[in-house]
């Protein structure tokens, strides 16, 4: 998990993440106590606290 943590935090955070189909959303803060795993979500603008949908 180590391994893609400076691959999430490569990919651009500029404006191309608010265009509609975007694959990732502009960054979010991430806790000072996350884990490698929350720092890649935050990294890619997703929540580590979302809700998983319902299958």
């Amino acid at each position: 998990m180590e391994a893609a943590l400076p691959i999430a935090y490569a990919v651009p955070d500029d404006d191309s993440r608010r265009t509609p189909g975007s694959a990732f959303r502009s960054a979010l803060a991430a806790a000072a106590h996350a884990g490698p795993l929350e720092q890649i979500l935050t990294a890619l603008g997703r929540s580590p606290d979302r809700p998983t949908p319902l299958p």
